[in-house]
């Protein structure tokens, strides 16, 4: 084909651009003539003439790390000291009203409303109260609540049943109210943990078995044996000890 029959916008899209434009290359950098500090030598000090016991009191960085942790331990455990002496769970006029009676519920979404924490939970009886635990600062939820039922049988149920129910995309840990039921118990804050179940079991004597023992702390202890086994392997005597 004719380069001829083609159309004027063609025959355009072929012809030659303009020639580039020359761009001298860039001057070289000269790098800096360097001397060396020889001449200065004379302007140091003389250690001669350093007075070292200057830096006799200086604290190492390990003994100073060591030294704010044990400040701040100390801190905390006057802090804690502080809280328990104030801590009464039968003076809180926001609990509930038979500790019985309520189930305590943990590991709750942040997205789950007291609505439907109720709805889910009244699958095992009627509802008294739903009370949903708030930071004070924040006002965001905290992530655990306290359900009253109407009766003790339906709690009973729903500490049974209840326990890894998913709600809103994550399992739920129940349990009872300890504060009220369980003597000599206490908060994780104040240092809470197996210590307290420990020393209910020890109060007993050795011939009773471990469910009696646990008796001393309510009537729901008894399923605490399926999930602390470290309260199965620990025998009475250590934890007197």
């Amino acid at each position: 084909m004719a380069a001829s029959a083609l159309t004027p916008q063609i025959l355009a899209l072929f012809q030659p651009g303009p020639p580039l434009e020359y761009i001298p290359p860039p001057a070289l950098k000269t790098s800096p003539t360097l001397t060396g500090f020889g001449q200065y030598t004379s302007n140091f000090e003389n250690p001669k003439d350093v007075d070292f016991s200057q830096f006799k009191n200086i604290e190492p960085k390990l003994d100073k790390k060591i030294r704010i942790a044990k400040e701040r331990r100390s801190k905390n455990e006057a802090h804690v000291q502080e809280e328990e002496k104030q801590w009464d769970p039968n003076a809180n006029s926001n609990a509930t009203g038979d500790a019985y009676k309520t189930l305590f519920v943990a590991r709750i979404s942040f997205d789950t409303t007291e609505r439907k924490l109720r709805r889910e939970f009244e699958e095992y009886g009627p509802i008294k109260r739903v009370r949903m635990i708030y930071d004070k600062k924040s006002g965001n939820p905290r992530g655990y609540a306290f359900i009253e039922y109407e009766s003790e049988r339906d709690m009973r149920e729903a500490y049974k049943r209840g326990d890894g129910r998913k709600i809103d995309g994550r399992r739920v840990l129940v349990d009872v109210e300890r504060g009220r039921t369980v003597r000599n118990w206490r908060p994780r804050r104040l240092g809470s943990g197996s210590a307290p179940l420990l020393a209910v079991m020890a109060a007993t004597t050795t011939e009773s078995p471990p469910t009696q023992g646990l008796r001393v702390c309510g009537d729901y202890c008894g399923p605490l044996l399926k999930r602390s086994r470290a309260i199965l392997l620990l025998p009475l005597e250590a934890a007197a000890a």
